[in-house]
């Protein structure tokens, strides 16, 4: 029998980030542009490769190419975690919920979000998170455009690692 392939996403069901999401949005924005944007970034659950190409549209400016892109959102993140560590939390049960899954066999528990990678990392280590799922196996908003998508990067990923039909059942 395939593993059960269980995804978190990060910001609102694991975490609750107060505001530090759109902090490291607008200041990738800024390094990127070389000034702050007029304003905030609109993510409604959607992946960084869709939230910075929008909000360099809605400024009137052409988006840079995504490795830059990609390079500034890990800069900004990765300078906000003791942000993250002060201002935000761990949500109720979060860590009680990753533990059970993660003893439990024949369960594969990993991350499906909108973050990138590296803030994906970032966001979970703050608070001690990070070890709890298989970081390797997720799929991020440097993924694809596409939250959707993500769904089936994350099965083959897991397929790939840990030799399961590609079919294997997911929850998200």
């Amino acid at each position: 029998m395939p593993p059960l392939i269980v995804l978190w996403d990060i910001d609102h069901t694991l975490i609750e980030n107060s505001g530090v999401s759109k902090e490291i949005y607008a200041a990738a924005f800024t390094a990127l542009a070389g000034r702050a944007p007029t304003e905030p970034a609109l993510t409604e659950g959607r992946t960084d490769r869709a939230i910075m190409m929008e909000m360099f549209q809605r400024q009137g400016l052409m988006p840079p190419p995504w490795e830059e892109t990609s390079a500034a959102l890990k800069a900004a993140g990765s300078g906000r975690f003791e942000d993250l560590r002060r201002r935000g939390r761990v949500l109720p049960g979060a860590e009680e919920a990753l533990r059970s899954v993660r003893s439990e066999p024949g369960m594969v528990s990993s991350i499906l979000t909108g973050n990138i990678v590296g803030n994906a990392r970032v966001k979970l280590a703050a608070f001690g998170l990070d070890s709890l799922v298989d970081l390797t196996v997720g799929a991020y908003g440097g993924d694809s455009t596409d939250r959707s998508a993500l769904v089936g990067i994350a099965r083959n990923r897991v397929a790939a690692t840990y030799d399961t039909p590609p079919e294997a059942p997911v929850v998200w």
